[in-house]
């Protein structure tokens, strides 16, 4: 992923570029997970400045003014003092287009980005390249270790350097060409994280000539291809573009981390070159947030990709011992709570998705969700549930458990909460998989959210191991951290696998509706984090879609623009983004693990969905409007329906779902 950059760090939450900042650092070839408070990895920046004046002065920073700037998804465009910039990109590799707006001398400074150890970088006189290994450590679990893999990049020019060099402060090198008015200097550069030899076979892979144009149509046409699977017309002014922002943000992660030709890395510093065979190999599931609405598009929309994604997770299973939590860098993290990837992959087979080894890894999802490493160290590095022993005890986490070995520590009732749903997600693979005791196991474990809900308050709430609630308590308390990023009123809603229970014991369906209320009104909905993300769907879930449909539509016109700061919250690797493309077409997964979806109000007077296989699913809503939205009768290929829940194989056998709105 190209970004321009205006901060040079790679510390933790510091993204490469912020908008509001003045000037530019340079370009960096960059591994951040969009959106998400994380770090960069394995990266490297190129930063050319115009004017042998401003090299001597180290003035390297150049101000930025976003009237000469322009972004797409295929192509990125500055004009800095005296030079002109073009970038464009495949998935391993770039090219940049320098255009001199004077006669001067052209430098470039390449920068690797690390946080700790040293890069390496040297000048390949034979292959008139420069040549760089960025070192890489983790984060979270294990942090500062090494991650027993590099970054390894190669740059190269279209016209032999007439100066270069090495400097020591920053760790980085330089080179230099005298340049006319309006000569174009073309740098193209590429990244393996097996081995340079890996770098220069992507380069030649995917830039193999120094032809700009036409490394950016074919980067051009694979954007279509993938947006281009969502089309629709009519709508409010505006929302097309905020729906094609946000399917784009959607599609960047997981991350390709296999080369051109299938190599990678091992998983949890696993130093053996593996190579893909029939996948590509995915890294970066940030997947606490993810889970929640962008795999279930994925599934819909890029099902090849989850198909890749999916066998990316039974591999990393297999050499690393265990099921990874949150996978990233390649490694272990223990980043955030739960079980997740228990649920994406249930998700997929359920769906229908195939070529991936569901058998191979099943062994691995029971294994994380009945025991626990047999070493203290190996449930350091990441490995398993946090936790689980007490859960397994007690039926949730009792607050006498700490949970210190993780990143995000106590968080007891949350916990308890995501895993009886990631328990549901393996008892139904295990129904499909035909394991009937197991699914038999699971989904009696999945009812073990009643465990943390008090009866009295009708809210979910700490307990001890001795059954007593906590106290003192209140629901909108953020303190002590018994929920994760949230409060007791967002996570009393988080019972996805079994909405029907949770409006029981909360009362019946009119108390449900009237908390949901409470709710909103009380300004507890917060969209700028995952836990809230499914709360105004579950108004249909109780028989009040029109509910759903007002609140919806306030959430997409609230929490959603176009501009710098288009979105309320971090993006977190797309989950916030995916959240706006199924909210605005009309479709929201009703339990993620599960096959079938809410039907809502979408924006769009049409919405097609081109499925591949030559189907299609079309969605008409005549007269959408901001008030005129909710939905009244619904009819599928000319049937009368009044349920509002379409299955994933009602989708992909395609057809046609017309809405009456009033």
């Amino acid at each position: 992923h190209w970004t321009p950059e205006t901060r040079v760090s790679v510390a933790k939450c510091v993204s490469p570029y912020y908008y509001d900042d003045s000037l530019l650092t340079g370009f960096r070839a960059s591994h951040w997970m969009s959106g998400s408070c994380t770090q960069d990895y394995g990266s490297y920046t190129l930063a050319p400045v115009m004017g042998g004046e401003r090299w001597r002065r180290g003035k390297l920073a150049q101000p930025l003014d976003h009237r000469r700037e322009q972004a797409r998804p295929d192509r990125y465009d500055l004009e800095l003092e005296g030079l002109s910039v073009s970038l464009t990109a495949g998935t391993y590799a770039g090219l940049l287009r320098l255009e001199a707006r004077r006669a001067d001398t052209l430098f470039l400074l390449v920068r690797p980005n690390q946080r700790d150890g040293r890069p390496v970088l040297h000048w390949d006189a034979e292959a008139q390249q420069l040549v760089g290994r960025v070192p890489v450590q983790r984060i979270y679990q294990g942090w500062g270790e090494d991650a027993g893999f590099g970054g390894h990049f190669v740059v190269e020019a279209d016209l032999a350097p007439v100066q270069q060099g090495a400097m020591a402060d920053p760790e980085a090198y330089w080179l230099a060409w005298p340049l006319d008015s309006g000569q174009v200097l073309q740098l193209r550069t590429a990244l393996s994280w097996t081995d340079t030899e890996g770098a220069r076979n992507n380069l030649r892979a995917e830039i193999p000539d120094w032809d700009f144009g036409r490394r950016q149509e074919a980067t051009a046409a694979a954007w279509e291809t993938l947006l281009g699977r969502v089309q629709v017309q009519g709508g409010e002014p505006g929302a097309g573009r905020r729906l094609y922002t946000a399917l784009y943000h959607s599609l960047l992660l997981p991350r390709t981390f296999s080369d051109a030709d299938g190599r990678y890395p091992g998983f949890a510093g696993d130093t053996t070159i593996h190579r893909a065979e029939g996948f590509t190999y995915y890294t970066d599931f940030s997947l606490w947030d993810t889970y929640r609405t962008l795999h279930p598009l994925l599934t819909l929309l890029a099902p090849e990709r989850t198909r890749d994604m999916m066998q990316s997770l039974v591999v990393m299973a297999e050499q690393g011992g265990w099921l990874p939590i949150f996978p990233a860098w390649n490694q272990y993290t223990g980043a955030m709570i739960g079980d997740h990837a228990q649920i994406v992959l249930s998700e997929a087979w359920r769906k229908g998705i195939r070529g991936w080894e569901v058998e191979r890894v099943y062994p691995y999802l029971v294994q994380n969700a009945t025991q626990s490493p047999a070493t203290r160290a190996e449930y350091l590095d990441g490995k398993g549930r946090r936790a689980l022993d007490s859960y397994l005890e007690y039926g949730y986490i009792p607050l006498e458990e700490p949970v210190k070995e993780a990143f995000h520590q106590m968080e007891q009732v949350s916990r308890t909460l995501e895993y009886a749903h990631d328990d549901y997600a393996l008892g139904r693979l295990a129904e499909a998989l035909g394991k009937e005791e197991d699914a038999r196991h699971f989904l009696a474990r999945a009812q073990n959210y009643r465990h943390v809900f008090d009866p009295e308050t009708r809210f979910m709430r700490g307990r001890h191991q001795d059954g007593h609630w906590q106290t003192p308590f209140e629901p909108a308390a953020k303190e002590p951290p018994v929920f994760t990023e949230g409060t007791s009123w967002q996570y009393s809603w988080y019972v996805p696998q079994d909405v029907a229970g949770l409006i029981e014991l909360m009362g019946g369906r009119e108390a449900f509706i009237a908390k949901l209320d409470s709710f909103f009104a009380g300004g507890h909905y917060w969209h700028g984090n995952e836990p809230s993300h499914h709360i105004a769907f579950l108004y249909q879930a109780a028989g009040a879609p029109a509910r759903t449909q007002a609140r919806v539509r306030e959430i997409l016109a609230a929490e959603y623009g176009d501009g710098p700061g288009g979105l309320s919250g971090n993006d977190d690797c797309g989950q916030v983004s995916a959240w706006y493309v199924m909210a605005a077409l009309g479709l929201y997964p009703r339990c993620p693990g599960d096959t079938d979806y809410y039907v809502g109000s979408p924006l769009f007077e049409t919405v097609t969905l081109q499925l591949g296989a030559g189907r299609s699913f079309r969605i008409e809503a005549p007269g959408t409007g901001p008030d005129r939205f909710q939905i009244v009768a619904m009819q599928l290929n000319g049937q009368p329906r009044d349920r509002f829940l379409l299955d994933h194989a009602e989708l992909l056998a395609g057809g046609l779902l017309v809405l009456e709105l009033e």
